[in-house]
């Protein structure tokens, strides 16, 4: 075996020795939209389900919602392409669009204390109109 073979091999077995870069897990929080701050939101999450003193106890997630973050509305149609009256059908929607008392679906990576959203569902139950 010459040295350039044997360079090559070092390299090879090296580089699968090599660690790689390892994705942020992507945690999904839903509840209800309580407050709407500056690219961010306050979302009531029941879960994991405790009652205290015969009352159900929620926490407050402060969710920071980039620029960049998709977000998608998920509505019911009375006409959906699947055929089914009333299926749910997903319609782009923008941060605009978060009101207070929405239902929401947030995927969103953890740094730290913060909370920052890489996906945003609005639920909405009522048909489209």
């Amino acid at each position: 075996m010459n040295a350039a073979s044997l360079v090559a091999l070092v390299m090879l077995f090296a580089g699968n020795a090599m660690p790689t870069a390892v994705a942020e897990p992507v945690y999904r929080h839903s509840g209800t939209v309580v407050a709407i701050v500056d690219r961010g939101m306050v979302v009531e999450e029941v879960g994991p389900w405790k009652v205290v003193n015969g009352r159900t106890q929620v926490r407050r997630l402060v969710i920071t919602v980039p620029r960049r973050t998709p977000i998608t509305g998920v509505v019911r149609d009375e006409e959906a392409p699947s055929g089914f009256v009333g299926d749910f059908i997903e319609v782009w929607a923008g941060f605009g669009d978060i009101r207070l008392g929405d239902f929401v679906t947030v995927e969103c990576v953890h740094e730290g204390a913060r909370m920052i959203a890489r996906r945003v569902t609005i639920v909405e139950l009522e048909p489209a109109q």
